[in-house]
């Protein structure tokens, strides 16, 4: 943190979870580099999750807790607050991997890129090591086969006044939306082979990983360049729906043999 105008807003998102914002604020407010500024937007916790952020607030710039309609509402909130010239958001449960990454990632910025991209591990809820997203640039025909980290991730502030705000009305790929409408714009990206964060899958039901899965579907239909992109989209979703409803089928029928209905 500084007084003069920050090289970095670091902007977590978080609601009612007392287990793990205190790591995801370490890691933060311990970076070697200092010119940032730190904003927690929190959607109004009462399981003690604030009295932890209380604990560092001479260490937190902006914090906002109030209730919002989601996780895009919140981001697009911490956007407005911020006044850095790059944006990360590293949301609750979420880390960065140590203390240099904001020193390392600064040496990049010289060039002037909008949106400098690393890498990140995908932690499940036992924080084992389960996938590496590497990073890559938002290529907009690329994108319906990509994964991306918006927690490894440094956007440009200025970006959001050309490309936009995160689309409140997705519940969960409202970022993939907002980098196929960067790759429609721009291409003054640069794919740095570092780890910038750990980041948190949490626990998904099996109801809400078809919701996720569902909208982005939709959102790679609604970019995608090419018909033959489209009709494999469409292809590997139907396969996914059909195996689900088997997979659904099979299950209903042990739960039947082992109730003795069958």
């Amino acid at each position: 943190m500084s007084n003069k105008k920050p090289i970095f807003s670091i902007i977590t998102v978080v609601l009612n979870n007392k287990s793990g914002i205190e790591k995801t604020i370490q890691s933060v407010v311990n970076q070697t580099y200092r010119n940032f500024e730190y904003i927690i937007i929190d959607g109004g916790s009462t399981d003690g999750t604030l009295e932890i952020i209380n604990n560092y607030k001479s260490q937190i710039d902006v914090l906002i807790s109030e209730k919002d309609s989601g996780i895009y509402e919140a981001m697009n909130k911490g956007v407005k607050y911020s006044n850095g010239n790059y944006l990360l958001f590293l949301n609750s449960d979420d880390y960065l991997s140590d203390n240099f990454v904001l020193e390392d990632v600064s040496k990049v910025l010289i060039m002037n890129y909008d949106l400098v991209i690393g890498n990140a591990i995908a932690l499940n809820e036992l924080a084992k090591n389960i996938k590496k997203i590497v990073g890559c640039k938002p290529i907009r025909k690329e994108l319906h086969k990509k994964s991306f980290s918006h927690q490894a991730t440094f956007m440009k502030r200025e970006l959001f006044e050309t490309v936009g705000y995160y689309n409140q009305d997705h519940k969960y790929a409202s970022d993939l939306e907002w980098f196929y409408k960067y790759s429609i714009l721009f291409d003054n990206t640069v794919v740095i082979d570092r780890l910038i964060s750990y980041v948190s899958l949490g626990g998904v039901s099996s109801r809400g990983m078809f919701k996720s899965n569902y909208e982005y579907f939709k959102v790679r239909l609604k970019y995608s360049v090419s018909y033959l992109t489209k009709i494999y989209l469409l292809l590997e979703f139907g396969l996914y729906v059909s195996l689900r409803i088997i997979g659904i089928v099979k299950i209903k029928r042990l739960l039947w043999k082992k109730m003795g209905w069958m």
